[in-house]
């Protein structure tokens, strides 16, 4: 059954995998070959707009496109825990949101290996904008659990993800003002906290400290997405 349930999420999600890494790759190779940007800054564009984008995209097509297609009713009768319908999605997301970073790392490697960056700092960085955007995803699941339709779901993701943004220019321009120093709880709390780590401007918090954190409400945002989850299948009862 898990296999299968694998099988279908991916026949459904395939062609997204495939649009991301020819988009991001195209536009990674586009950029090195013509110079209009210092290869760092086409590569940290692709790894952004994979990071922040992809997950719109992906997390729309996963509960939200079953609820406007009236086919989670049948997701939902098959005989498995509650868990493990989501769990597949989650895992199919996971590889698809993957595909775009190896197609641009792949890219790289191609037209400019240790040209003007280093590629192990390329290498490195792959894999960590892939961990953000996944958890950007579950953010986006939960949150856009409940929507009927994709649209809606867009939306609720995108005025999330404006949130995060305007949340991160309030502190970067009010931490070093005193008495606003909290803010960086905030901020290392949501998945864009771990940019406190690269701006020297902002007072960073200690790492142990940030683990925790944001560790704890991870778990809380998923504990809250498969929660839902179960909540739709006693609601089909």
């Amino acid at each position: 059954m898990f296999r299968s349930l694998l099988w279908k999420e991916w026949r459904e999600q395939r062609w997204k995998a495939a649009f991301g890494a020819v988009v991001l790759g195209a536009f990674a190779a586009i950029g090195l070959k013509t110079r209009i940007l210092p290869d760092g800054g086409v590569i940290a564009l692709s790894f952004l707009l994979s990071t922040l984008l992809f997950p719109v995209f992906i997390g729309i097509g996963l509960v939200p496109a079953e609820r406007e297609e009236r086919t989670l009713p049948y997701l939902l009768r098959i005989p498995a825990r509650s868990w493990v319908p989501l769990g597949c999605k989650l895992l199919i997301g996971a590889l698809v949101l993957l595909l775009p970073v190896l197609s641009v790392c792949l890219v790289y490697a191609l037209f400019g290996w240790n040209r003007e960056v280093e590629s192990w700092m390329i290498l490195y960085a792959g894999p960590i904008c892939w961990g953000i955007s996944l958890e950007i995803l579950i953010w986006f699941l939960a949150f856009g659990m409940k929507r009927k339709r994709q649209d809606s779901a867009a939306i609720v993701s995108v005025l999330l993800l404006m949130a995060w943004l305007l949340i991160f220019v309030v502190f970067g321009a009010l931490q070093t003002i005193e008495g606003w120093s909290w803010l960086k709880w905030i901020v290392a709390m949501l998945p864009l906290g771990y940019s406190m780590f690269t701006d020297i401007r902002f007072d960073i918090i200690n790492p142990w400290m940030f683990a925790v954190l944001h560790g704890t409400v991870l778990i809380l945002v998923c504990g809250w997405m498969f929660r839902q989850f179960t909540t739709a299948r006693s609601e089909r009862s």
